[in-house]
C-alpha cells in the first residue's frame, strides 16, 4: 500500500513569535524553527557542553581573522531561528 504524505504547514519567524505572545510557547520551551518546521531540541548534556567549549576555544583562538563567536545566543534569519532558549 502506498503511503500518502500529510501536508506540512510551514511557520514563519513571526508565527513563532506570535505563539510566544499568546502563550503557546514560553521561555522554557526548547525549540528551533528549521526551514519552517518547529523542532523540539534535545536537552543540553555533558557531550554538548564539551563540544561547545572546544568550539569556543577553537574559534576564539584563530589569529589573523575577524570572527564573531556567539556562545549560546539566538541566531536568526528571515527563514529560521536557532536558539538555545527562546529569543524573545
Amino acid at each position: 500500500m502506498a503511503s500518502i504524505a500529510a501536508p506540512i504547514h510551514r511557520l514563519s519567524v513571526e508565527d513563532v513569535y506570535r505563539m510566544v505572545e499568546v502563550g503557546v510557547l514560553d521561555e522554557h520551551d526548547r525549540v528551533d524553527l528549521v526551514e519552517g518546521v518547529l523542532v523540539d531540541m534535545a536537552p543540553i548534556g555533558a557531550e554538548h557542553e564539551d563540544a561547545l567549549e572546544w568550539l569556543n576555544d577553537h574559534f576564539a583562538s584563530v589569529t589573523g581573522k575577524t570572527w564573531k563567536v556567539r556562545v549560546q545566543r539566538c541566531c536568526s534569519s528571515p527563514a529560521a531561528t536557532y536558539s538555545p532558549t527562546s529569543c524573545s
